[in-house]
């Protein structure tokens, strides 16, 4: 038997990128599912599964407007008011399907909150509790990986075997870093209510492993 989708909890995490988060959940997922025999997926893992219509094609060649019909046959709804650009559209585009499709209770995901706190977007109020709003699941668990931000910017720097970050890296990491703090702040404000469930903060700086092992204890 399917879950209900009410039953399916969505655990996103956001953060820096460089911070480790990709890490952590793709693991997580691993461990809930083998260790609690919890279904547990991970979107990046079921990203690769997809067909390639689903991933590129559709976002890529349709225009906004065919796209957002398309979404609307499938899933029946529409971002409420249609306040969400295109490249945040596409994000839940592909969150709906994996919902609608697969069978689990954690669905493990740095997803469109992590875009705008990454972005050139403002992270108003208004536009937060919009995504909120947009979200697939009924059950909504965040989890801010606080990584300082001249951490993340020499693990990003290091992946891609480049030299040491600039400090305009740095600068605008810091910018960022700003953006999600506030974002974590607004969020523990609202914990409990609506479908905010729950809202975590791990220090990015320790192990993957040692919060791992936070995360299965809070989930």
């Amino acid at each position: 038997m399917k879950t209900e989708r009410s039953e399916k909890i969505y655990v996103d995490f956001f953060g820096l990128s460089g911070g480790g988060k990709t890490t952590i959940y793709n693991d997580l997922a691993k461990a809930l599912s083998l260790e609690k025999n919890i279904k547990a997926i991970s979107a990046e893992t079921e990203l690769f599964k997809l067909n390639t219509f689903y991933r590129h094609t559709i976002p890529a060649i349709f225009s906004p407007l065919t796209t957002a019909r398309i979404f609307s046959f499938c899933f029946g709804k529409l971002p409420s008011e249609n306040k969400l650009n295109y490249k945040l559209f596409k994000y839940f585009f592909v969150d709906y399907f994996l919902f609608s499709t697969r069978d689990f209770k954690y669905f493990l995901n740095d997803g469109p909150l992590h875009f705008i706190n990454n972005d050139a977007m403002p992270t108003d109020e208004k536009l937060i509790m919009e995504i909120i709003n947009n979200y697939p699941a009924e059950k909504l668990y965040f989890v801010f990986l606080d990584t300082p931000p001249d951490v993340a910017a020499k693990r990003k720097t290091s992946r891609r075997k480049k030299a040491l970050p600039s400090p305009e890296m740095i600068s605008n990491y810091q910018e960022k870093y700003e953006k999600n703090k506030k974002v974590f702040s607004l969020f523990k404000e609202k914990e409990g209510t609506g479908k905010i469930k729950k809202i975590m903060r791990l220090d990015g700086r320790r192990s993957a492993k040692e919060n791992i092992s936070i995360l299965k204890k809070e989930l």
